[in-house]
Parts: C-alpha cells; sequence; structure tokens
C-alpha cells in the first residue's frame, strides 16, 4: 500500500518536473517581453504629469516633507520614499523611470 501511493506520487511529481523547464521559458519569455514593451523608447517619451508631480514630490528636502506631501495626496508614501532614494542613484527622467519599469515587470511576474 505505502509503496504503491510513493510510486503515484513520484510519478505525478515526475510529470510535473518534466514541464519545468518549459514554463520556466515561457515565464522568461513573457518577463523579457513585458521589459522589452516597457522599455521601448523610453528615452524619447515625454514626462506625464503623474510621473513629473511624482518626481517633484520625491525630491522634497528631507523625508518629512516627502511624507507629508504624500499623505496632502492620499497617495502612498512608500512609493515616493522609493523613488527619493532611488533618485539619489541617478537623476535623469530615464533613470525616474527605470523605477517605474522595475514594479511593471515585477507585477506581470506576480500575476
Amino acid at each position: 500500500m505505502v509503496t504503491r501511493a510513493s510510486t503515484l506520487i513520484r510519478s505525478r511529481l515526475g510529470g510535473w518536473l518534466a514541464c519545468l523547464p518549459w514554463a520556466t521559458m515561457a515565464l522568461v519569455a513573457i518577463l523579457l517581453l513585458a521589459l522589452g514593451f516597457r522599455l521601448y523608447d523610453i528615452q524619447n517619451k515625454s514626462l506625464w504629469f503623474d510621473t513629473a508631480h511624482s518626481l517633484a514630490l520625491a525630491d522634497r528636502s528631507n523625508l518629512v516633507k516627502v511624507l507629508q506631501g504624500a499623505v496632502r495626496d492620499m497617495q502612498s508614501p512608500l512609493y515616493f520614499l522609493l523613488l527619493r532614494f532611488w533618485m539619489q542613484l541617478n537623476d535623469t527622467e530615464v533613470w525616474a523611470r527605470l523605477l517605474s519599469v522595475a514594479f511593471g515587470v515585477g507585477n506581470v511576474y506576480m500575476t
């Protein structure tokens, strides 16, 4: 009885494990496609109002002002805090958009 159950479990897991490389390749292909769509011509697009507003809010002089601005605008402050630290690494428009690109590709992965 025990050997039959273990054989059944092994055969089911073996079938699942045999599909794993294809599933992994499909996931990587989907993520690369999502990344490509988000990065396509990113340097030539103008800033939209919400992106410019986020950059202005994250560019405040200290963290308390960033938090106050986010709360006043009824926004979640975590993104603005991350954007503030992200923009300390580089301050170009493309770099500012790369944080949203990372979140977008992460969202595709999670779904």
